[in-house]
């Protein structure tokens, strides 16, 4: 075979290979590219042709196109989007606290974080990179790990707290000639640098 032989018979069997996911109730094919992974089809023909070393090696890589393993390359971008998306279908999403101006838009609240969780490796990328590097289709049925949210709700509660004290303390704006008192609206939703504290 042909260095151009050999490298069209690895695309083709690239384009080939699929992972069967299984998760959340759910079942889909994607192929590789699908998930951010492809074949170096340069560097694995070079590596098929770096095994003919010998007349047997030459001879067993012609009929099992297997025996070398394939050069694989991950895009980070286009794995965490497939990860990520496995997540959400799968509703374990999670979220950090946050505080913001309440309805009255007198005072601040606090929305509670919600744990999340994240897609285990070992079920999925680790699976995706397997079946790259063997040119072989699998099935993989995925799993998830609890991530901790960043921004804790008892975080969030404390400096909702502390941005409500100041809201609740008198303060007065002079522009030389009178002084004014703001509402406790006016207070809640300006930057707290822009008064003087008393």
């Amino acid at each position: 075979m042909t260095r151009e032989q050999v490298a069209e018979a690895v695309a083709r069997h690239a384009d080939e290979v699929t992972l069967e996911v299984k998760g959340a109730g759910d079942t889909r094919t994607e192929h590789l590219d699908d998930l951010g992974y492809a074949v170096d089809v340069e560097a694995t023909t070079d590596a098929v042709f770096a095994a003919k070393s010998s007349w047997t090696s030459y001879l067993t890589t012609l009929v099992s196109p297997h025996v070398v393993e394939a050069v694989v390359t991950t895009d980070p971008a286009a794995v965490e989007e497939a990860a990520a998306s496995l997540v959400a279908k799968a509703e374990k999403v999670g979220r950090n606290a946050s505080v913001q101006l309440a309805a009255d838009k007198k005072s601040f609240e606090v929305t509670p974080a919600v744990v999340g969780h994240s897609v285990d490796p070992a079920t999925f990328q680790a699976v995706a990179e397997e079946a790259a590097r063997s040119l072989s289709a699998a099935t993989t049925t995925v799993t998830f790990v609890q991530t901790d949210p960043s921004v804790t709700t008892a975080a969030a509660t404390k400096v909702a707290a502390q941005a409500n004290a100041i809201v609740a303390r008198k303060v007065a704006v002079s522009d030389g000639a009178e002084k004014h008192t703001p509402s406790a609206k006016v207070r809640a939703s300006s930057p707290a640098r822009a008064w003087r504290i008393r």
